[in-house]
C-alpha cells in the first residue's frame, strides 16, 4: 500500500516516471457527505514524487484547488453551492503525467458535485488541463 487516507477514498492512482528517474504518483480522493437527506461527493487530485524509486514517497499535495470540506454546503436551483452559495466545483483524473520540455501537464475532468436526485438536470462536466512548469511545485489550469 502506498497511501491510505482514513474515512476517504483514494481513487485511480496514475504513476509517471519523470525524466531524472524520479517517480510520480497521482491520485484523486473521494469524499462522500450526507447533507439534508441528500449525499454530495467532494473530489480533488493529490501528487507525490519519490527520488528513490518508489521505496519512499514525500507528502501528497494537492494539485487541483477545490475544496475537500463544504461546510454550509447546500443544494440550490439543483447545483451544490457552499455556504457563500458560490458554486462548488471538484475535480478528479484517471490518466499520469505529461512530461513536455519543462511543462508538466494532467489532464482532468471536473464540473459540479454530482445531485443524484437531478442527474439529468446537472450541468456538464468539462476536461480541463493542469500544467506546472516547476517541476510540480505549483499548478494553474489552462
Amino acid at each position: 500500500m502506498l497511501y491510505d487516507e482514513p474515512d476517504i477514498d483514494d481513487r485511480d492512482p496514475s504513476v509517471t516516471t519523470l525524466p531524472n528517474g524520479d517517480v510520480l504518483v497521482t491520485y484523486f480522493q473521494y469524499l462522500t457527505q450526507s447533507i439534508s437527506g441528500s449525499t454530495m461527493a467532494l473530489h480533488e487530485v493529490f501528487a507525490a514524487r519519490s527520488s528513490d524509486g518508489g521505496a519512499t514517497f514525500g507528502p501528497f499535495t494537492a494539485i487541483t484547488d477545490g475544496p475537500m470540506e463544504a461546510p454550509g454546503a447546500h443544494l440550490s436551483g439543483g447545483i451544490w453551492v457552499d455556504g457563500n452559495d458560490e458554486p462548488i466545483i471538484v475535480h478528479a483524473s484517471s490518466s499520469p503525467v505529461v512530461v513536455s520540455g519543462n511543462r508538466w501537464l494532467l489532464p482532468t475532468y471536473q464540473g459540479s458535485p454530482l445531485n443524484l436526485s437531478d442527474l439529468a438536470g446537472m450541468p456538464r462536466s468539462r476536461i480541463a488541463l493542469w500544467e506546472s512548469t516547476d517541476e510540480g511545485q505549483t499548478w494553474t489550469e489552462t
